[in-house]
Order: structure tokens, then C-alpha cells, then sequence
């Protein structure tokens, strides 16, 4: 029985960063990242005639995954908080420019 293996779409790794990024990546720094990698993850990448290669979803994952071990643990996205105590400073600051221009 033969084995059948899913279908994947290999290109050339300068080929698939620019397809998943719009960027031109020189080709010894995504070599780079397939041989030694980058924060601990590399970039999948199979060798097909003799040429290295790679598809846009491994990019992808790699770029994730390289970004996550990078970000600070902790980090948000979205603005921090601010306490009660600088809430109301804002206020009064609000509140005292409105009186000032006789608002």
C-alpha cells in the first residue's frame, strides 16, 4: 500500500518569507534561521534537488514563535491602567483648565 503524504507548497526560502512577510529577506539570513535558528526555534525547511526550501505557514509559525519567546512576559498590547490617584490627578488638571478658560 503506498503512503500518502499531504500535499505542501515548497518554495524557495527568499521566495516564502517574501510571500508571507512582503519583505526581502537576504537568503544567508534565512539560511540562518533554518541551520541555527533564532530564540531558541528555527525555521522548518526540507532540501528538495538540492535546494533548500520552505513554505509560507512554517514563516509564519517561526515568526510567531520568535516573536513570542521575545516579547516580556507580562506585556500587553493594550495601555496600562492608570491608578485612582492618577485618574483623579487628571481631573483636577481638566477640571482646573476649564476654570481658567471660564468653561
Amino acid at each position: 500500500m503506498p503512503m500518502t503524504t499531504p500535499q505542501i507548497d515548497l518554495l524557495p526560502l527568499v521566495e516564502a518569507v517574501h510571500s508571507a512577510t512582503g519583505r526581502k529577506i537576504h537568503l544567508s539570513t534565512v539560511l540562518r534561521w533554518c541551520m541555527a535558528g533564532r530564540s531558541g526555534h528555527r525555521l522548518e525547511s526540507w532540501i528538495l534537488g538540492g535546494r533548500r526550501m520552505t513554505t509560507t505557514e512554517a514563516v509564519i509559525r517561526f515568526i510567531d514563535a520568535t516573536t513570542q519567546s521575545r516579547t516580556p512576559r507580562g506585556f500587553k498590547d493594550e495601555p496600562k491602567a492608570s491608578t485612582d490617584k492618577q485618574r483623579a490627578e487628571r481631573i483636577r488638571r481638566a477640571e482646573k483648565a476649564l476654570q481658567e478658560q471660564g468653561i
